[in-house]
C-alpha cells in the first residue's frame, strides 16, 4: 500500500500540479506539447531509483507510464472535443490509476525494507513515520488543486445563458459597434478586457478560499477537533451574507460547500485512519 501511495502522488504532483491551464489546453491540439507533458509527469517518478533496488524494474515502470500516459491523453482529447465535464475526468483518471497498478506490480518486490528509511528519519528526530507522512502529503495534495477541478467540474463557475433561454438575445461583437470617437472604442474595449479579468480573478479567489478551507478541515481532523470544523463554515457563511439572499447563489453555495466537506472527509478516512 505504501508503494501505491508513493505512486500516487507523484501522479498527482504531475498530472494536476505541473501541469498549467494553458498546458493542459495546448496538448490537445499540438503533440509537442503533449509530449512535453508526458515528460514532465515521468520525471516525477524519479526518486523511485532511491527505494528499488532494481534499475531495470524503474526504467521499465517510467517507460510503460510514459506511453500510457501519452496514449491515455490523446484518446481523451479526441473523445472530449475541448468539452470538460465530471465524467470525462473521472474516467481518465481511473484509466491513470490502472497504469500506476501496473507500475505497483511490477516494482512490490524491488523496493527497500521500510524499516530502513524509518531508521534514517529518527537520524532527524522525526517522530512521524515514512508510510504516515507520505500519508499526509498525499491528503494536502488530493484536496488541493484535484478537489477543486473535481468541484469545478460538477458547479461550473460561471452558469451561462443559452440562446434556447434568451432566443431574442444575440451576441454582440465590439467590432460592430460604431463610434463617434475612437477613444470611446478604446476605453469601452478596456473595460471590457478589465470585466473578464476580474471575472477570471473571481473564480481564481474562489478556488484559494476552498483549498485554504479544506486545508483547515484536515488539520482540525489531525488535531482530533472535528467540532470545530463548523466554525469554518460559520465564518465563510458571514462572509457571504448578502449574497445567500439570491437563491440562486445559495444553493450553489451549498452545494460546492458540502462538496469541498465530504470530498476532504472521504480522503482523510481513506488515507488517515
Amino acid at each position: 500500500m505504501l508503494l501505491f501511495k508513493i505512486l500516487l502522488v507523484f501522479h498527482i504532483l504531475g498530472d494536476f500540479y505541473f501541469q498549467s491551464n494553458k498546458l493542459s489546453h495546448l496538448k490537445n491540439d499540438k503533440t509537442r506539447y503533449l509530449i512535453i507533458h508526458a515528460t514532465t509527469y515521468t520525471i516525477m517518478y524519479i526518486p523511485l531509483f532511491l527505494i528499488s533496488t532494481k534499475i531495470i524494474a524503474v526504467l521499465l515502470t517510467l517507460f510503460i507510464l510514459f506511453i500510457t500516459h501519452i496514449i491515455i491523453d490523446h484518446s481523451m482529447s479526441k473523445i472530449s472535443h475541448g468539452n470538460k465535464c465530471i465524467k470525462l475526468l473521472l474516467i481518465d483518471q481511473s484509466i491513470h490509476i490502472l497504469t500506476l497498478i501496473i507500475g505497483w506490480f511490477i516494482l512490490k518486490n524491488t523496493v527497500i525494507d521500510l524499516a530502513t528509511i524509518n531508521d534514517f528519519l529518527k537520524k532527524f528526530e522525526l517522530l512521524v513515520s515514512f508510510e504516515n507522512t507520505i500519508s499526509i502529503v498525499l491528503v494536502f495534495l488530493l484536496i488541493g488543486r484535484p478537489a477543486s477541478i473535481i468541484i469545478e467540474r460538477i458547479i461550473p463557475a460561471e452558469i451561462k445563458t443559452t440562446k434556447e433561454e434568451h432566443p431574442s438575445d444575440k451576441e454582440i461583437d465590439l467590432k460592430d459597434i460604431k463610434f463617434a470617437d475612437l477613444n470611446d472604442q478604446k476605453n469601452l474595449c478596456e473595460d471590457f478586457e478589465m470585466s473578464e479579468q476580474f471575472q477570471k480573478n473571481k473564480i481564481n479567489y474562489g478556488s484559494l478560499i476552498g483549498m485554504l478551507e479544506r486545508i483547515i478541515i484536515v488539520l482540525l481532523a489531525m488535531l482530533n477537533l472535528w467540532s470545530s470544523i463548523a466554525l469554518v463554515f460559520t465564518a465563510k457563511s458571514i462572509a457571504r451574507f448578502k449574497q445567500l439572499e439570491d437563491k440562486n447563489f445559495a444553493q450553489k453555495y451549498l452545494i460546492g460547500t458540502l462538496l469541498s466537506l465530504s470530498i476532504t472527509l472521504i480522503v482523510v478516512l481513506i488515507f488517515m485512519r
